[in-house]
């Protein structure tokens, strides 16, 4: 049954005369098989040739399938062809334009200045002043004086005259070296509020330089990754790149954008922290010294 099929299916492709002469009935059968055999034939045929429109529709509905798939790509690449279109590059915001007054401090005016406007100075200097003062009174006091008491007029208890001489010699000099101890130990305070003014500046200075050379180096590498960007998007515009190398590239740019808003910040960060190291604590003495 099966030989019987396939020499009709090989028969389809064969010219008329040879198809019928393969398919025709043996001699010697009957009319009626022959007949039969012939209705057959028809009938093959005739499913033959719906198999054949059967298949060229199924050619036409895949084609028309393919035309829907290639005009939803060619849609989806327009809209990542949109989106990944190469950013505009950011005005050129120099760093150096923000704070630019307290940023071209010289490091020996920055010492300068916060010599002059630290409050540790400040303290420093009024403790020695005092110690000093005290000196002085110390070594001008009159330790004698008739009728002892206190003194109207000054306003300070003065010896009697009969206390013993020595003694009074030895209260004198003992008030006068605690009043040169005093001296010696401002004179020590200032030095290390000189010491501790002039490394918190020179800290800050340094960190405020380290801020700046970072945001340079970022807006380089914002540079650069933009140029990169416009370039893989360019050989994807004339088919010789990928879409993943546009995206990362892309990405790239972001990242370096986020990198360089950090650097800034960073350098905003060193700019009060330099102002707070010499010496300017209202908001308003930074705003003047910020500008």
């Amino acid at each position: 049954m099966k030989s019987g099929l396939w020499a009709r299916f090989q028969a389809g492709f064969e010219p008329r005369k040879s198809r019928n002469a393969a398919l025709a009935p043996a001699s010697g059968l009957r009319a009626g098989a022959s007949e039969q055999a012939s209705l057959k034939w028809a009938r093959a045929r005739k499913n033959f040739r719906i198999a054949k429109l059967f298949r060229i529709a199924k050619l036409f509905r895949i084609a028309k399938t393919f035309r829907i798939v290639v005009a939803v790509a060619v849609t989806i690449i327009g809209a990542l062809d949109v989106a990944v279109a190469a950013p505009p590059m950011p005005p050129r915001r120099a760093p150096v334009k923000t704070f630019g007054t307290i940023r071209r401090l010289s490091l020996a005016q920055a010492r300068k200045i916060a010599l002059e406007r630290s409050p540790q100075m400040h303290l420093a200097a009024a403790k020695l002043s005092q110690s000093r003062a005290g000196l002085s009174e110390s070594q001008k006091r009159v330790a004698l004086r008739a009728n002892g008491g206190v003194d109207p007029i000054e306003g300070r208890v003065k010896y009697y005259v009969t206390l013993d001489l020595e003694r009074l010699f030895a209260l004198n000099n003992t008030e006068r070296q605690t009043a040169r101890l005093g001296v010696q130990t401002g004179e020590i305070g200032a030095q290390e509020a000189t010491q501790a003014t002039q490394r918190g500046v020179t800290v800050a200075w340094y960190g405020l330089r380290r801020s700046e050379q970072a945001a340079t180096a970022a807006q380089r590498y914002r540079a650069t990754a933009h140029a990169l960007h416009v370039s893989s998007d360019a050989k994807f515009r004339g088919g010789q790149g990928q879409l993943s190398g546009v995206l990362a590239s892309l990405r790239g740019t972001w990242e370096a954008d986020a990198a360089l808003e950090t650097s800034r910040q960073a350098v905003l960060l060193a700019c009060l922290d330099l102002a707070q190291a010499l010496g300017y604590a209202t908001a308003e003495e930074c705003e003047e010294a910020l500008k």
